[in-house]
């Protein structure tokens, strides 16, 4: 059974989201407030004119900047089981809101609390997190660099390459630019982490649990610059929108990427539990 495979909890009656959800991207620059009317979203931009999103054609909610919102919106989206991030004007993560229960029973929530039980859980996460770590550099970053030998694929190193090939290039420093993408992809694993029927606990709420969400955007964070090393001649995004551009560009292939890190967390924690319970 793999992380998605999960019996519903009867407490929510919404599933994980379907493919034909998407995510809404909000910019406080331009929007004055959000309200809730029926099942739909309500923004209202700075001249007065209203949109309607309704809440079962969204994946998640990402809000950039200020603007007026109500407690009936954020206990709307925890009803929708739908996560909201929040950044600032300068793209710098400032948190997020989701449901403190989770919104399903997994196998995945189960191996985790296993794996904490039997104080394995830090030790196998780790282990797990730097054999997924050098598999996503050699499938997304050693491609376009010619010459890397395989028994040299520490983050810094590779990162630091890929960051001179792209300077040459374009004259960017990729490892800046980056850095704006954090809180979209914090948006990302938080929903999927969510849909996998992770709860609040490991999701970053609870400082004594390992940061779940942290742990995969640093994993997913090589898609993009993979991406980056693909194009001959890159320029960067001088816009909020120009950022949601290119990271929706690569969606479907952080989408796979994060669905396949699911399934093989839950088996590695689930072949280490295996392995210590042989022993006793």
């Amino acid at each position: 059974m793999n992380a998605t495979s999960a019996v519903y909890n009867k407490r929510c009656i919404h599933p994980p989201a379907p493919p034909l959800r998407k995510p809404l991207y909000l910019d406080g620059t331009h929007l004055r407030s959000i309200a809730l009317e029926g099942p739909a979203l309500k923004v209202e931009d700075d001249l007065g004119r209203y949109r309607f999103y309704p809440l079962a054609r969204l994946s998640r909610i990402v809000l950039r900047g200020s603007m007026q919102c109500s407690t009936e919106v954020l206990q709307a989206l925890l009803s929708a089981g739908l996560s909201l991030t929040i950044i600032s004007k300068d793209g710098e993560a400032l948190g997020w809101l989701a449901s403190a229960e989770p919104l399903l029973i997994s196998t995945l929530q189960q191996r985790l609390e296993e794996a904490e039980g039997l104080g394995l859980l830090q030790q196998a996460l780790e282990d797990w997190r730097l054999s997924r770590l050098r598999l996503m550099i050699l499938r997304h970053v050693v491609p376009y660099l010619p010459g890397t030998h395989p028994a040299d694929l520490r983050a810094r190193t590779m990162r630091s390459r890929a960051n001179s090939l792209i300077y040459r290039r374009s004259g960017l420093d990729w490892r800046k630019v980056t850095r704006r993408f954090r809180p979209l992809l914090q948006s990302l694993a938080l929903q999927r982490l969510q849909e996998a029927g992770v709860d609040a606990r490991w999701l970053g709420a609870d400082a004594a649990r390992p940061n779940m969400t942290r742990l995969f955007v640093q994993l997913l964070e090589w898609v993009l610059w993979g991406a980056a090393l693909r194009r001959r001649k890159l320029t960067a995004p001088e816009s909020w929108s120009g950022e949601i551009s290119f990271f929706e560009a690569q969606r479907e292939v952080l989408d796979q990427e994060m669905q396949a890190l699911l399934a093989d967390m839950e088996h590695n924690l689930q072949d280490a539990i295996f392995h210590l319970r042989s022993q006793a």
